[in-house]
């Protein structure tokens, strides 16, 4: 253990990205070995690879860069998914519409009729219907 742990010393490691990489590769082996297309066993292999070379690096300044720019894609997919997952468990409650002056989203209680909405963002005042 002690000679692995010397080895790693100063090298990159096994981050998010590579969490990721290895990941995807586990899904496309096991898509190559359901479906037999040789293919998907080379995009299981490449993303293999490319996780070895990154954990082996000893560029590890760039490789925070990288699993950086990673980190903020997934989380903005992540946001939007719990976004909308919220919207849609509060459909009956809400009604969500978009300021006509600045498009900021403005979620309004349903049942109420025809009211006015005043953006938070802009001020602007407008009717909708609930």
């Amino acid at each position: 253990m002690k000679k692995l742990n010397d080895f790693m010393r100063g090298r990159n490691g096994v981050d998010e990205l590579n969490t990721l990489l290895i990941t995807e590769a586990l899904i496309f082996k096991i898509l190559a070995y359901t479906t037999h297309l040789r293919f998907l066993d080379i995009f299981s292999a490449t993303f293999l690879i490319y996780s070895l070379t990154r954990a082996f690096s000893k560029n590890i300044y760039l490789r925070k860069i990288e699993n950086n720019k990673v980190l903020s894609i997934v989380n903005k997919i992540k946001k939007s998914y719990n976004t909308r997952v919220t919207q849609f468990k509060n459909r009956k409650e809400y009604k969500y519409i978009k300021c006509d002056n600045c498009h900021q989203k403005l979620r309004v209680p349903r049942g109420k009729g025809k009211i006015k909405v005043t953006c938070p963002k802009c001020k602007y005042q407008m009717e909708a219907r609930s």
